[in-house]
């Protein structure tokens, strides 16, 4: 048979004092550690800050880094002009499809904007870039070879549109002239 043994308050009370002196003790080393630890860092940082005030950029390293943005300038611009703003594009879009009919002697009677992005590519929505539709009709019948100028005036545009399909008839008895489908043409906003 197992002896049952009896344990006593007093040994209780002294294994407990004894715990708790071990948990101050820990917790004040642990202050006193950590407090060190911020000390250096702090001393780290200083030095950081004071070598950075130090150590300021010779104006031949400034000449380097003023080459370095005028050579990536163009092509910054080039991707830019590929995008209109999110504020005025309606405006803008409009105004550039109006201005491509023009001269090519068409006529825009109605623009439809969707307000919905298309497209679902992560790397365009993660970099601000959405993908969003203008549906326009022209006036009937249309110069065949004016509408071929308008389309190619709106594949060339920066900021970049892109047309999405195209249906034409042929008016009978009128040479050169078609009847087209309302346009759907895709640009991106950012």
């Amino acid at each position: 048979m197992i002896k049952k043994t009896r344990i006593k308050a007093t040994t209780i009370r002294t294994t407990m004092s004894v715990v708790i002196a071990m948990t101050i003790g820990l917790s004040i080393f642990g202050f006193y550690f950590a407090q060190d630890m911020l000390k250096t860092f702090e001393t780290e940082v200083d030095s950081v800050v004071l070598k950075s005030k130090l150590n300021k950029p010779s104006s031949s390293q400034t000449k380097m880094s003023e080459e370095d943005i005028a050579k990536y300038q163009a092509p910054y611009d080039i991707a830019a002009g590929l995008t209109t703003p999110t504020q005025d594009y309606q405006t803008t879009i409009t105004k550039d499809l109006n201005q491509y009919a023009s001269i090519n002697s068409i006529s825009i009677t109605d623009f439809n904007f969707s307000s919905t992005a298309i497209m679902t590519n992560t790397t365009l929505q993660s970099s601000g870039i959405s993908t969003n539709q203008v549906t326009i009709k022209l006036s009937s019948p249309v110069n065949f070879t004016g509408l071929m100028q308008f389309l190619k005036s709106i594949e060339s545009s920066a900021p970049k549109l892109q047309l999405t399909g195209i249906n034409l008839t042929s008016v009978p008895g009128q040479n050169n002239s078609v009847t087209v489908e309302p346009l759907t043409i895709e640009f991106y906003t950012r």
